[in-house]
């Protein structure tokens, strides 16, 4: 596979392609020419793409001529960026798009097709198709019905213990993600986390991808730097091993917080400083929302080199906060003077729901966030998140 995020894929990286020879794989399809309009070339579009879907994603590059052995057979090693003959560009994106739509089940979201300019008048079509986690995804097309993968050879139908395999796999998956997040909040409250915490309640945050729940993942932590993973909130840190993985923390014995990389690609972040103290009394600032959503930009950045463009749960727990109360607007807190004791989180805990964020985009994570901070504040009995504070505090 290219890689590189979608987007930043360039010309000079498909021909650097050819000119290092890299051969099909897992993970990468040459085709020179467009599949056409006949049942067998739709089929084989459909079968390409599905196994893609099924196995761990790839690209597949429309218009690269492979080179061919003595009895004429296409070897897997790109020859030539010839490109595609195409009157319609659009037209062409919007056919593919159609088949995908209604001759696959279940539908496969993300997959992308974009045409790259490699030389002038010369188009190469590629197609990007991620890793899905709500297949096995079945080609249903004209009587022809079957699940396919892949392997380093090509793709191949799917027998019957693999197609089982992988409808296990989707069952599960909600629970897998629930038990890791659940897993590492008994460690925490345990004390085997990488960096020794101050003795206080904490925030955790988690970023669990779902490739990371995976029977196999495989991350490479050595391209993560100590900038890559900067405190939610705190000073300067560095960047050490450690058996889970690979974490940053500020250098001293007890420290505010810590980030942490796990070997499956997951990340956790702890923090202690964020929770403070007013007049004596704990409290939940309000400015913790804005501290939150700046790391989580931050970490997706983080994650989309390890996992591109996995979907992902965003989980917030808070740790130890019984008693504490939530900042709010001055004048709204006038006016519920008389009820301020039953302005205080009543339990130990707040786990809060998890957040399902389907691409690592840090467009949309306010908005997919928001009621998050308003169970916070319901917590302590306030009916939402005090949006006039958030901006200044």
């Amino acid at each position: 596979m290219i890689d590189k995020p979608f987007d930043e894929v360039t010309a000079d990286d498909l021909k650097d392609l050819i000119a290092r020879g890299v051969q099909e794989g897992l993970r990468l399809e040459y085709k020179e020419t467009l599949p056409g309009v006949s049942p067998e070339d739709v089929r084989e579009f459909l079968a390409d793409v599905t196994a893609f879907a099924n196995t761990a994603g790839g690209d597949i590059l429309y218009g690269v001529r492979e080179v061919r052995d003595e009895a004429g057979k296409q070897t897997g090693v790109p020859e030539e960026l010839v490109g595609v003959q195409c009157n319609n560009h659009d037209q062409v994106i919007q056919r593919m798009n159609n088949i995908l739509r209604d001759s696959v089940e279940p539908r496969i979201t993300g997959c992308r097709l974009l045409w790259r300019n490699v030389a002038p008048e010369t188009y190469v079509l590629h197609v990007r198709v991620p890793r899905s986690w709500s297949g096995p995804h079945v080609v249903n097309h004209r009587g022809h019905w079957r699940f396919y993968r892949r392997n380093s050879c090509g793709k191949h139908p799917m027998d019957l213990s693999e197609v089982r395999e992988a409808m296990v796999f989707a069952d599960g998956l909600g629970q897998r993600l629930t038990n890791f997040r659940f897993d590492r909040l008994a460690k925490i409250e345990a004390g085997e986390t990488p960096s020794g915490l101050i003795d206080r309640p904490i925030i955790v945050l988690h970023l669990i991808p779902f490739g990371s729940v995976h029977p196999a993942p495989t991350v490479d932590l050595g391209q993560l730097a100590p900038q890559d993973l900067p405190l939610i909130y705190g000073d300067l840190v560095e960047k050490r091993m450690c058996f889970d993985g690979v974490y940053t923390s500020v250098p001293r014995e007890a420290a505010l917080g810590y980030v942490l990389v796990l070997r499956n690609g997951a990340l956790e972040a702890v923090d202690s400083a964020l929770l403070g103290w007013s007049d004596a009394k704990p409290l939940i600032p309000a400015f913790i929302r804005r501290e939150l959503l700046k790391a989580t930009t931050r970490y997706l950045g983080v994650l989309r080199k390890l996992h591109e463009d996995s979907p992902l749960l965003w989980c917030l727990s808070l740790l130890g906060v019984r008693g504490y109360e939530a900042q709010v607007d001055p004048i709204s807190a006038d006016k519920a003077r008389l009820a301020r004791s039953f302005r205080q989180v009543d339990r130990d805990n707040l786990i809060l729901p998890p957040v399902l964020m389907e691409h690592l985009s840090i467009a949309d994570v306010e908005v997919a966030v928001a009621s998050t901070f308003d169970m916070i504040w319901n917590a302590a009995g306030w009916d939402e998140y005090p949006t006039r504070l958030s901006a200044s505090s």
